[in-house]
């Protein structure tokens, strides 16, 4: 077995399975795609806040070990300098705070007539990155779900929702990343089997009625940012969402749409794509997709003005960019 990777006296790797794949969060010299020996990507990690609720998780992927030698699990490989290297890890740490453990696993690649294949015979594979940084939670961590039929675990997924989005996102994203690797993962596949299952069963969404949102007043003014809107059992109030006259509009992305017109899901302000006109808090506003059409109406949380500072952030990075929570 031949070795085709940076010198390690130099440089430092971290492979991602999951959401590092499209979504490092940190500066890189390169990348390349890899895979790991012996263990399975597996939607078996809970999540009560990026993908889910404390009271309604979500769930991510790790890892598991599997019986049978040879199994790859591909990934993206991420070279950082070695100078440095303990702030990005520092900041990886944080991120994967939600029961994830730190390990060093060596990480390979194929020939390109073998990219792809489940199996290894040993003799083709290339070691590419030695030692590597890898992050999985096992059975002993405190948010670990564990394994479930596959059909349950697409329902809870496809319901399932948190301040980084919905979690069928999450899942969209690392069947993307397999599609673009042509790499076929049997638990992906069925995992998507069953959502598209579930999509077909949705009611068709009709635009002529948008779903009425409302400001949630539940939270206290010093809790985390609130989303942009939220749904709320308020129904005395649906006569005036529907007739009301709309003091702005809120273009959002696809993601938003699918998220409020079929799970009933907050508005982040992470989905926001432009702010028109000009409104203050709890004035009524229409919601609209990409091209234009209205798909939902509600009671705003924040003003033009705010929405606009903070269209696209993530949550975390909402009170720097306001200042302050609101009502300190």
């Amino acid at each position: 077995m031949t070795y085709s990777g940076d010198s390690d006296d130099e440089y430092v790797y971290v492979f991602g399975y999951g959401s590092l794949m499209w979504r490092p969060g940190f500066a890189y010299i390169r990348k390349f795609d890899g895979y790991i020996m012996n263990m399975k990507r597996v939607f078996w990690q809970g999540s009560m806040d990026h993908r889910g609720t404390p009271a309604a998780p979500g769930r991510v992927v790790t890892l598991a070990h599997v019986d049978h030698e040879g199994h790859k699990t591909w990934g993206v490989v991420f070279v950082i300098p070695k100078e440095g290297a303990d702030v990005i890890l520092d900041s990886l740490d944080y991120r994967e705070k939600g029961g994830y453990l730190r390990v060093r696993m060596d990480v390979f690649s194929s020939p390109p007539c073998d990219h792809g294949s489940d199996a290894d015979d040993g003799q083709s594979s290339i070691l590419s990155a030695r030692d590597a940084y890898v992050y999985y939670g096992d059975e002993t961590n405190r948010q670990y779900l564990g394994p479930a039929p596959a059909c349950q675990i697409a329902s809870q997924i496809y319901s399932s929702f948190g301040r980084s989005g919905p979690n069928i996102d999450y899942l969209l994203n690392v069947a993307k990343e397999m599609d673009r690797m042509n790499v076929k993962d049997d638990h992906i596949t069925k995992l998507m089997d069953h959502i598209r299952l579930l999509q077909s069963a949705e009611p068709p969404f009709d635009a002529s009625t948008p779903v009425p949102l409302y400001v949630d007043d539940s939270l206290p003014s010093s809790s985390p940012p609130r989303p942009i809107l939220c749904m709320r059992k308020e129904r005395q109030r649906r006569n005036s969402i529907s007739s009301g006259e709309a003091k702005g509009k809120i273009v959002v992305s696809d993601s938003a749409m699918s998220a409020i017109s079929n799970l009933g899901k907050a508005l982040l302000a992470a989905w926001i794509v432009q702010v028109e006109g000009v409104f203050q808090h709890t004035e009524l506003i229409a919601i609209c997709d990409l091209a234009g059409t209205v798909f939902a109406r509600g009671c705003v949380s924040y003003s033009s003005d705010e929405i606009a500072r903070i269209q696209g952030a993530h949550a975390d990075n909402i009170p720097s960019l306001l200042g302050l929570f609101r009502g300190e």
